[in-house]
Formats: structure tokens, sequence, C-alpha cells
């Protein structure tokens, strides 16, 4: 298609950074999409829809689409509304590429799309997200589904899934590979000068992430409780913060361990309760259980999701040494389907992954052998 060659050629000499990748991603006609969408693999295209853009449509479109990729959009969605998350992640790019001047919106694509006012300047997909999810909840007034009060939309679902038959070992290999295109596409264009400066903090962002501990446990926690199959008793190590998940009954019962040896404050305590009451909320476990220990369990606490109430609720017993070997054992009594282990980390370790799910709640910088670590200092 003529207009496709005009518009990648444009974007070659004044938006390197979008056309370097769109240039090594491939384009595929397809007219099972309304428009056009990414897999994170390739870009899809439905050549009826294009028939009706112009070139600064085009400019626009694979641009936006591309974008999707270098900011792994696909990857971070987690367990979040796909609809919102579409939403919020083009509100994110959208605003990039309008500064940008890099093509021209097509008609048709609703403003809650776009921020023209800039009112999420410096802020993350994620945090968007949060927002205008509150926003439709209170829109909706607990009618219909996420995301209805924004209305249908051509670009709505353009952050596809991932291919059918890619493997975690395949996604690890592609979320390198996006890393390496988005550093070379940023690499091209400070070389000829033509860098956005307001993409200049997500790249730094993107290759050097910070992700504050509160995030990782919450996206742990839920995935566990969400996945049907990535956490058979065969498969029990975590791929990745953002690897999406399929929603499944809700999780049979929570196992939190407490470390009780002293080295482990009240206002610890009372940070880490208040980020499990809102996962508990998520991920809405059948019971919750919580063994106190220091060289050995002293007490476990048996409570319902509505009786976890945050800090107020946990009652720590024990206070000797340190041996978290002791209640780790314990707790393959119940079979739990994942166990939260909160330590200051000095204590002796297992030899070998427990068999079960283990994410560890880490104050120090000591080290921890086994489990997925938070560190929350």
């Amino acid at each position: 298609m003529e207009k496709m060659e005009i518009a990648k050629g444009r974007m070659a000499l004044k938006h390197p950074f979008f056309a370097t990748p769109v240039l090594s991603t491939p384009l595929v006609k397809s007219t099972s999409i309304p428009t056009a969408g990414t897999d994170s693999v390739k870009i899809y295209w439905n050549p009826k829809w294009f028939e009706g853009l112009d070139v600064d449509n085009f400019q626009f479109v694979f641009a936006h689409e591309v974008l999707h990729i270098l900011f792994k959009h696909r990857l971070r969605c987690g367990t979040r509304n796909p609809k919102l998350w579409n939403i919020a992640c083009d509100l994110k790019i959208n605003r990039i590429l309008i500064k940008a001047g890099c093509g021209k919106p097509p008609q048709g694509i609703k403003a809650g799309h776009y921020d023209n006012e800039g009112r999420f300047d410096g802020m993350s997909e994620e945090q968007i997200y949060e927002i205008i999810k509150k926003e439709d909840e209170e829109k909706r007034g607990g009618q219909g589904e996420p995301g209805d009060s924004y209305g249908s939309d051509p670009m709505d679902g353009d952050i596809l899934p991932l291919p059918d038959d890619i493997t975690p070992d395949q996604v690890e290999v592609l979320k390198r590979s996006i890393d390496q295109k988005l550093a070379q596409a940023a690499n091209l264009a400070r070389l000829a000068g033509k860098l956005p400066g307001e993409i200049e903090k997500i790249i730094d962002e993107l290759l050097n992430p910070k992700v504050a501990w509160e995030d990782l446990l919450r996206d742990y926690m839920t995935r566990i409780a969400h996945d049907d199959e990535s956490w058979s008793r065969r498969n029990r190590r975590f791929w990745d913060v953002y690897m999406p998940a399929r929603y499944n009954t809700r999780m049979a019962g929570m196992t939190i361990i407490g470390d009780t040896s002293g080295s482990i404050g009240p206002e610890d305590y009372k940070q880490i309760a208040t980020n499990i009451k809102a996962i508990i909320e998520d991920v809405n476990p059948e019971i919750i259980r919580v063994l106190w220990a220091d060289t050995r369990t002293a007490s476990v606490q048996m409570m319902e999701p509505g009786d976890f109430r945050g800090p107020s609720t946990l009652k720590p017993k024990g206070g000797g040494g340190t041996d978290m070997r002791v209640p780790l054992k314990d707790a393959e009594d119940y079979d739990p389907p994942v166990v939260v282990l909160i330590t200051d980390g000095y204590t002796p370790w297992p030899d070998s992954e427990p068999p079960f799910p283990l994410i560890v709640v880490c104050t120090t910088n000591a080290d921890c052998p086994v489990g997925e670590v938070v560190r929350i200092n």
C-alpha cells in the first residue's frame, strides 16, 4: 500500500524513535480485528479500515501500536480489567504521540482515549488505571461491566493476547528483545537529535524499573489467586511480575507466617498488614491462616476475609530466637496455595524450595535463598 510506505518514510525522517521499531516489527494484514492491534510480537492491521486513513493517520496508528509493544503493555496488564487497562495505556501513549507531533489521530476515536489537558502527565499507566477504574465504578453505579462508562471505541482491545503457543522461556526472550528494541530506537533518535523529551524519563523507568514492594506483592498474590495453570505443583516459580493471568475460582486459603523474634517492629507489621488487607480484598481467599513463630510455631490465627481488618487483627505470639524452617515445615500440613513469610531474613533457611509458592516479605537486605523476595526497605 503506497500510503503505508510514504508514512514509514516520513516517520524515518521526522520521528526515528517511532520509525525504528515499526520498521523492524512484522506488519500483518488481518480482517479478524476491526482496526489495528498488537500481540507484542507483530502488529496486525485491517486493510479495509486503513483505506479510510490518510498518511498522517498511518503514522499515528503504527506509532501507537509500537508504543504498546515498547512499553510492554500486554506483559504489564496482569489481572487488571483488559478494557480499562487498554484505555489507561491509550491515555498515556496518545498524549505522547500528540505532543511529539507524530502523525494525526484517526477520526472516530473517542475523547476518552486522549488526555488533551495533561491530566495524567507524569503518571504511570498503573496509576492512570487506578484513577479511571474508580471513576468508571462511580459512573456505572454497580451496573454493567467495567469500562462500560467509556462506551465502545474502534481502538478498544488493540492490546491483544500474547501468541497462544508462547512458552514462559519465550516470554523472557521477548522481554529482552523488547528492551533491546527500545534501547536501539532511543539511541538512534538521540544521534539524530530527535528523541522526544517526555520519552527520556519513560525509557529510563522501563529499562531500569523501580517497582514498589507493595505492587510486587500485590501482583504476585493476584496472579497466584487467578491463574489455574501456572501454579500447578510442577511449576511453582514466578516468571515475571507482569505475566498475564487467567481468572479462576477464589483462592482456597492464604497462609501468612509472621516472624516474632523481636527484630520486626510494630510499624513494619502495620505497614505490611495494611497492604495484605488490600490483597485479601482482591484475591478473596476462603480462609486466612496466620502462623506466629520464632524457633517454633507459637500460635495459629484463623479468620475469614471479612475478619481481617488490618494491623489490629494481628495478634503476634512468641519472641525468642529465629528459625523459619520450622513454621515453613508446619505450613505443609495445610497444603497452602501460597505462603507469605514476613521476616527480617536473619534465620536458618531450608536447603531447597518448599512444596508451595512462597513469597518472602523481608524487612532488611539479608540473603533470602528461597521463594520470591519482596523487600520493604
